[in-house]
């Protein structure tokens, strides 16, 4: 059996924290109590108010990398000047095999 009764449960879980509850509600003002809800309620408010904009944040600075980032030699060409690159290589690969065709008429003459 746990040592912890419900009035000393140190707060762990604020909905069941009955200590809490009882010294605000009772001991104190209840303006007083209200005021600490509405603290509460806007410390959970910015809290995620400020979650979300650092997920904006880091979402946006994602996307500047990719924009700053510097493209390589292939990405920086353009699609033409692959293109006629291939078509050289292509050239250079069938004049290479002309040549050699040339060489085997030649030895079996």
């Amino acid at each position: 059996e746990e040592h912890k009764t419900i009035l000393w449960n140190d707060g762990r879980n604020q909905a069941t924290d009955v200590q809490n509850e009882l010294f605000n509600k009772y001991f104190n003002a209840p303006e007083l109590d209200q005021e600490r809800k509405e603290a509460d309620r806007q410390a959970k408010y910015f809290d995620s108010l400020s979650r979300h904009k650092s997920e904006d944040i880091r979402a946006i600075r994602k996307v500047l990398e990719k924009v700053n980032k510097e493209p390589s030699k292939e990405e920086s060409k353009s699609l033409n000047i692959q293109i006629l690159d291939l078509k050289n290589q292509i050239d250079e690969v069938n004049k290479k095999i002309d040549r050699i065709q040339i060489e085997r008429k030649k030895i079996e003459d």
